[in-house]
C-alpha cells in the first residue's frame, strides 16, 4: 500500500482526519445536468489490490441508496472546513461485520454539492437511486456511521458495466456527472487503479 501525498486544496477530508466537527449546511440532491465539478486532492492510502481494501475493511456490504442525503462540514481541529455528504443506505447483503440485512446505514460520502458546485475529493463520484454498490467500509470513532475505505477506491456500482471515463475538461465533468455510465470523476491513473479494483471486486463478488 502506497500513501498519494499531494497538496490539500480544501483541507484535511474523513479520509486521514481523526478528530471531526460536523454541521448540517443543507440537504436535497439537486438537478445535475447543469450542475459544474470541482475536485479537492488529499493525502490517502492508494491499495495496489483488492486485498488489501479488505483488511482495511471492518465492515463490506452490497447496498442501495434511496434518496436519504444531508451535507455536513468537516471541522478538523485547526483546518479548513471540508463539506462531505452524510447519505442513507439501504443493506441488501451483508458480506462482512455484525450488520443485518434489511437496515439502513449512514455513510459519509466524500462528494457534495456546495453554492451549486458537484465538490469532490479525488474523483469520487456520489451514490444515485440506480445504482447497486458494493461498499468497502470503516466506521468512524463511536458514531453508528461509515466512510468509505480509500475515498473512490472502496465504491462499486454492481449494476455499472461500463468503464466510461469522465474526462478533464469541465465540460466533460459536468456532463459526467449526471452520466450514468460514468462512475468515477478522477484522472486517468487513478481511473485505472479504480478500474482495477472493481475488476477484482466483482468477479470475487457479485452474485
Amino acid at each position: 500500500m502506497l500513501i498519494k501525498k499531494v497538496l490539500v486544496a480544501l483541507g484535511v477530508t474523513i479520509a486521514i482526519t481523526g478528530v471531526l466537527v460536523f454541521s448540517i449546511t443543507g440537504s436535497a440532491d439537486p438537478n445535475l445536468a447543469k450542475t459544474k465539478v470541482a475536485s479537492s486532492e488529499a493525502n490517502y492510502p492508494l491499495y495496489k489490490d483488492l486485498e488489501e481494501v479488505e483488511k482495511a475493511s471492518s465492515v463490506v456490504v452490497v447496498a442501495r441508496y434511496q434518496g436519504e442525503r444531508e451535507n455536513y462540514e468537516v471541522k478538523p481541529a485547526g483546518l479548513p472546513g471540508v463539506t462531505l455528504s452524510k447519505t442513507q443506505v439501504h443493506v441488501e447483503r451483508v458480506i462482512k461485520g455484525d450488520l443485518e440485512k434489511g437496515k439502513k446505514l449512514t455513510v459519509y460520502e466524500e462528494g457534495a454539492i456546495v453554492k451549486g458546485t458537484y465538490v469532490n475529493t479525488e474523483g469520487y463520484k456520489w451514490m444515485d437511486k440506480k445504482g447497486e454498490y458494493l461498499l468497502f467500509l470503516r466506521k468512524i470513532s463511536d458514531e453508528q456511521a461509515f466512510a468509505i475505505v480509500g475515498i473512490y477506491q472502496g465504491k462499486f456500482d454492481l449494476s455499472n458495466h461500463s468503464k466510461k471515463q469522465a474526462g478533464e475538461t469541465i465540460t466533460q465533468l459536468t456532463a459526467a456527472l449526471s452520466d450514468q455510465e460514468v462512475e468515477f470523476l478522477g484522472d486517468a491513473q487513478d481511473f485505472e487503479r479504480f478500474t482495477k479494483l472493481k475488476d477484482q471486486a466483482v468477479k470475487k463478488y457479485q452474485e
